[in-house]
């Protein structure tokens, strides 16, 4: 059978040529939109977080001598950075005490926002005078 000359197996093949040619535009299309979501995802969870403990009596604040990665972001690897402050002396070969704010909903919380942030983030560990007055 023909139609405006040409056979209808003939037609029926150009058609599905030309979808899957739609198709396949339209896979790689999806898959380079993919790969740039996942650059920027990879970049956003390198991102390196800065960690604080801050005072509550004074205001004065002690930078942890390392970040982390915003994909490394952790309980035990904040508590991992906090121990590598140094101690005053007289606790020279202790572990740093407990401090509060660490064991706390509003930890975890603050921890979980940094993870899910888009934006460049600091944790502030909100400590005690006598929490604070550990650390050189």
């Amino acid at each position: 059978m023909e139609w405006l000359g040409v056979s209808s197996f003939s037609f029926i093949a150009d058609v599905l040529s030309v979808l899957g040619a739609l198709f396949a535009f339209s896979g790689w299309l999806l898959l380079k939109i993919n790969n740039i979501n996942n650059k920027k995802e990879i970049e956003r969870l390198n991102e390196s977080i800065l960690i604080i403990l801050r005072n509550n009596a004074d205001g004065r604040e002690i930078i942890t001598p390392f970040k982390l990665r915003r994909k490394d972001m952790t309980r035990s690897e904040i508590l991992g950075v906090i121990g590598m402050i140094p101690l005053k002396d007289h606790l020279k070969n202790q572990r740093f005490s407990h401090i509060e704010y660490l064991q706390t909903s509003d930890f975890w919380r603050d921890v979980e926002k940094v993870k899910e942030s888009n934006v460049e983030e600091k944790i502030i560990i909100p400590c005690s005078q006598f929490e604070f007055d550990q650390f050189k």
